[in-house]
């Protein structure tokens, strides 16, 4: 959405104004940046409006309701701080893309001197974006369901609060590396994967930290040629 402001495709916004912080003094701030401040804002307003919503609903609900009161706050009560840890991990992502904005410039002079530079704020390529996420992602923190003035504290710890740019999360997801008939997950044990790749059908990804085998075949065919 923010590259699409700065490209015209969109009616809604123009480019980014130039950044507060003062420039170089072999360049000026310039060109058309990334909207980033509106794509954020677009993105808040169209991700965390189901979590806040949802949060809403469970305020009135829990006004109205008065039967069985210990089940329905215990599932509010869950409900609740699952919309809250979505929020804060979307608040996290929009950070990783403000925190990562690259700095493009083009010169101007006679026959290429590049007397004048002009810069501007452009996001990084996407995949960067998902690799930093994933890099979050792999040191996730744990917190516990209970929470005072919004704050989640870290399991296996006394009181350490989760940074706000660290990924946090309520329940372990499964572990689909072993079977587990339970879960319906066959587990990736005797899989075929791809040493060479770096995708999902990659030996990282699929052995899983047990390592694999490497099997080399001789073969012997009858390639139908012709003696002329």
């Amino acid at each position: 959405m923010a590259r699409a402001c700065a490209n015209g495709a969109l009616h809604h916004c123009t480019c980014a104004s130039p950044p507060k912080e003062a420039p170089g003094e072999n360049f000026k701030w310039g060109g058309c940046g990334d909207n980033i401040r509106w794509g954020t804002n677009f993105a808040k307003r169209f991700v965390d409006t189901v979590e806040k919503y949802n949060t809403k609903a469970l305020e009135r609900l829990a006004r109205r309701t008065r039967r069985d009161l210990a089940y329905d706050k215990k599932i509010m009560r869950l409900k609740s701080h699952i919309a809250s840890i979505n929020l804060h991990n979307n608040r996290v992502g929009r950070r990783i893309i403000i925190e990562n904005l690259n700095t493009q410039c083009k010169c101007h002079g006679v026959s290429g001197s590049c007397s004048i530079k002009t810069c501007w704020r452009s996001m990084p390529p996407i995949v960067d974006i998902g690799r930093k996420l994933l890099e979050k992602f792999t040191i996730a923190r744990e917190v516990t369901k209970g929470y005072l003035n919004n704050e989640y504290r870290e399991i296996g710890t006394k009181r350490h609060v989760p940074k706000d740019d660290d990924l946090i999360f309520l329940t372990k997801s499964p572990d689909y590396c072993t079977k587990d008939e339970r879960m319906g997950s066959m587990g990736t044990g005797g899989r075929r994967c791809n040493v060479t790749s770096n995708g999902t059908d990659s030996c990282r990804q699929l052995c899983c930290g047990r390592g694999y085998r490497t099997v080399v075949e001789e073969k012997i065919e009858r390639c139908q040629c012709k003696y002329y």
